[in-house]
């Protein structure tokens, strides 16, 4: 027992730390901040089977005038055209948001490869925070 327990630890911790590799082109990490709108690396499903992928944003601060940050998931079959997938919007990081605002949203995978695109607004907005991805199968 002691060994299946093992294995399933190292498998669990192989497959964080894939989906955390796998989204290192992100355009931003801890200690970066967002000032603009913009796009995570993609997740490429098909690396593992996947049949599901955990999106989770971690906020851990903000400044501007009235900033607010918007994200959803998007997918795409080619990782070139991607389109927002219905009911995956996170919900929106503003001023009455306390911190850390740390939010998973699970993409079922219907295509090969999933990312998230945020948009800010207001006056010089700036958010620290992070992304990780973690594929399951399901």
């Amino acid at each position: 027992m002691k060994r299946l327990f093992a294995a399933l630890g190292v498998l669990t911790s192989a497959l964080v730390a894939y989906g955390a590799l796998n989204i290192s082109t992100a355009p931003y990490a801890a200690g970066t901040n967002i000032t603009a709108d913009g796009v995570t690396g993609a997740y490429d499903s098909s690396e593992i089977g996947a049949a599901e992928v955990d999106w989770t944003v971690t906020i851990t601060s903000q400044a501007g005038t009235t900033p607010t940050l918007d994200g959803f998931i998007e997918d795409s079959d080619d990782n070139a055209t991607f389109v927002e997938v219905p009911g995956t919007d996170f919900t929106q990081v503003n001023a009455n948001t306390t911190f850390p605002a740390i939010e998973t949203i699970t993409y079922r995978c219907t295509k090969r490869y999933s990312r998230i695109r945020y948009d800010v607004g207001g006056t010089t907005p700036s958010f620290g925070g992070n992304v990780r991805a973690v594929g399951r199968n399901g």
